[in-house]
């Protein structure tokens, strides 16, 4: 006798089976970060000093405009590591409901268990960079909780009904997601393009709620402009990190970030970044026979792997022992004047070929634009670094926004071609995300072993 299961409980499995695999990948990444390193120290020595008021308030006078962000970073300070890691897993979690829940708006079946590969690909050693507790609550928690705020947007304007504490919990994080300039500008962007797009299409939407947010993200954005702690902070970090920073023009700040930016994601093999130029291509091909549109989609890949092996054979010269280095931030040689010069004419050809493909990829002017929002917000969150003296030595951990602005672009490229996909096509994605895990897993194993040596 068999049993037939329907199509709603074969959902219902795969669902749990999804949120099962989350929960167990997670939790097993945080056993490995087991220990309070660099900023988190500093911040629990700051807390035994003077309490959690005392030190919100020096920061803003000396350091930071981040207040909120910066009061949850001492409370956990003074708790137990496995109650961070614990709330950590948590907000990632959200973070994963927060992004499917923007595809549940693009589409009517997002590929969800492509969407965690995608998250579980990105590399978590980012969040050791000024420490674990430290970075995630800087970096992952107002994104995760930020997105929250966005979702409510598109809830509120189609119609659904939020409760009285539903509400209290949107404005606790808009409060807490605009205690980072980042997330600020991108929740003040979002909503601000929302609000013309609405009047454009002559759509009724939520007034009230709209222009409280623009409010409050514009409040915010003025609050972190005039903390005189950031002004404090940019003379120190010049001193510290990069005493020419004062001496170079506005275009020289630009081209250095620009460059660092490109050759981070093309000098080394990156996952996130591959998967992108790999769905490109592959959307082209699928959809398209002319060969110069195929030449084109073509490029994005070919610059990846070229840009990896140029700094392989830099590594084994010795020449560019880092994998990829910071620029220089003087030419001194007509070699190094041309290599940036290539540089910048490559990734600018980079850019525009991506730009391009995806308009012929997506079909959808409307969420064409979109997707190059999503995508000018996490570059601008990036290159934003070029106006401080700590653009190259904030580490990676200032790439995170642009990174999941790749995995929302690749989640939207899957669903948009997966009619397209035969079984080879599925076999390589899937092998591609089970190596970005296996990838994240194994370097944050080998950090991890690295901080304990060191301590």
């Amino acid at each position: 006798m068999k049993f037939m299961i329907s199509q709603e409980n074969k959902n219902k499995y795969k669902v749990i089976i999804m949120w099962f695999a989350a929960i167990v990948f997670f939790s097993f990444l945080h056993v490995f970060m087991n220990m309070k390193i660099e900023d988190d120290n500093t911040f629990q020595n700051a807390l035994h000093d003077g309490g959690i008021i005392k030190f919100v308030i020096d920061e803003y006078f000396t350091w930071s405009s981040r207040i909120l962000i910066n009061m949850v970073d001492e409370i956990f300070m003074a708790l137990p590591m496995w109650v961070w890691q614990i709330a950590d897993v948590i907000i990632i979690l959200l973070l994963f409901y927060e992004l499917q829940q923007i595809c549940y708006d693009k589409f009517n079946n997002p590929t969800t268990f492509v969407l965690l590969g995608l998250l579980c690909s990105f590399r978590f050693t980012h969040m050791a960079s000024a420490g674990w507790i430290a970075t995630t609550i800087n970096y992952l928690w107002p994104l995760a909780i930020g997105l929250h705020c966005i979702n409510a947007l598109f809830g509120i304007n189609s119609g659904k009904k939020y409760k009285w504490y539903q509400y209290v919990v949107i404005i606790a994080a808009f409060l807490f997601g605009c205690s980072s300039e980042l997330i600020t500008v991108i929740i003040f962007s979002s909503f601000i393009v929302a609000h013309l797009v609405y009047l454009f299409k002559k759509i009724e939407f939520p007034k009230w709620y709209i222009i409280g947010g623009e409010v409050v993200g514009l409040i915010s954005l003025i609050i972190h402009m005039t903390c005189p702690g950031s002004k404090a902070r940019t003379i120190r970090e010049i001193e510290r990190f990069m005493p020419e920073f004062d001496s170079l023009s506005v275009l020289d700040k630009l081209k250095l970030n620009y460059i660092a930016t490109f050759t981070h994601f093309i000098s080394k093999p990156n996952v996130l970044f591959f998967l992108v130029c790999f769905l490109i291509m592959i959307g082209i091909f699928v959809k398209y026979n002319s060969v110069m549109k195929r030449l084109i989609s073509c490029i994005p890949l070919v610059i990846c792997i070229m840009g990896t092996i140029y700094y392989f054979l830099m590594q084994q010269k010795g020449i560019k022992e880092k994998g990829y280095d910071d620029p220089i931030l003087h030419c001194t040689s007509r070699y190094e004047n041309i290599e940036q010069m290539i540089m910048l004419i490559v990734f600018t050809i980079l850019i525009l070929s991506i730009v391009t493909n995806l308009y012929w990829i997506v079909m959808d002017r409307f969420l064409y634009m979109e997707l190059l929002f999503v995508l000018a917000l996490g570059f601008a969150t990036r290159m934003a670094l070029s106006f401080s003296p700590t653009m190259f030595a904030s580490s990676t951990r200032i790439y995170t926004y642009l990174y999941f602005s790749l995995i929302f672009i690749s989640a939207v490229l899957v669903e948009l071609l997966k009619e397209y996909f035969g079984h080879k096509i599925w076999g390589m994605l899937i092998l591609t995300l089970m190596a970005g895990a296996g990838v994240n897993l194994i370097t944050l194993i080998h950090i991890s072993q690295a901080i304990e040596r060191l301590h």
